[in-house]
């Protein structure tokens, strides 16, 4: 038997078509990368660690004197660190430390601005794996008085459980985080019994893009009050 050659136009063009190719394959390989990427990231239960940095504008109203003129500003650094088990199951250590500027705090008489750091809130819970695009998470939240400035914190430890329950698609994301936090020790004199729910919502249109909301609701049981 003989082998018949290739001859070097052909060989030639086979290197030219490769060449068109490949960028046109790397690019669709990049995108889909970007989609997931942007997906994990929407996510509440994602296996991908991030650092997240996020800006909390808030106003108020109420009837003590120029309640209705204040506002703050929170800028709050929120790592999530996932750590996998064997089973595809998850742990997720997400802790929470505020930066506040300009919080209104009233002295008697009238408002003055404290800025600082707040008290920092974890969470611990645990995320067994589910196939169907179902979010599901339960575990432990809790806050450390560590605010520098009286009023920028309770003086409070808090303890209580969390959930989380929600659903992913190739589309969306969407879900509710209620929790509940007690006092539970602390050199502060105030009593808390503090609900939150948090309801998130994420439209993944592709191209490595994601756009959502994620309002949130508590109620504290000692004063009676809700805020949004």
């Amino acid at each position: 038997m003989t082998r018949n050659p290739i001859s070097a136009p052909v060989l030639l063009a086979a290197f030219c078509v490769m060449c068109l190719e490949s960028p046109l394959v790397i690019a669709q390989e990049q995108e889909r990368s970007a989609d997931e990427i942007a997906a994990e990231l929407a996510n509440p239960n994602t296996p991908v660690a991030s650092l997240n940095f996020k800006t909390q504008y808030r106003t108020f109203d109420g009837d003590l004197p120029d309640a209705d003129r204040q506002s703050g500003t929170t800028i709050l650094f929120q790592p999530s660190l996932p750590f996998p088990l064997d089973n595809g199951d998850q742990i997720l250590f997400r802790p929470a430390i505020p930066l506040i500027v300009d919080q209104p705090v009233f002295s008697g008489a009238e408002f003055d601005g404290e800025s600082g750091i707040g008290d920092i809130v974890f969470d611990l819970a645990y995320a067994p794996k589910n196939d169907k695009g179902l979010l599901i998470a339960y575990g432990l939240v809790a806050s450390l008085p560590t605010a520098t400035e009286d009023g920028l914190g309770s003086e409070r430890y808090t303890l209580g459980p969390e959930y989380l329950i929600g659903k992913i698609t190739k589309t969306y994301v969407i879900g509710a985080f209620p929790n509940h936090q007690w006092d539970i020790g602390g050199s502060g004199d105030q009593d808390i019994s503090l609900t939150t729910i948090q309801l998130f919502g994420t439209i993944l249109p592709g191209g490595g893009w994601n756009y959502g909301s994620s309002p949130i609701i508590t109620y504290d049981w000692e004063s009676e009050q809700a805020t949004v």
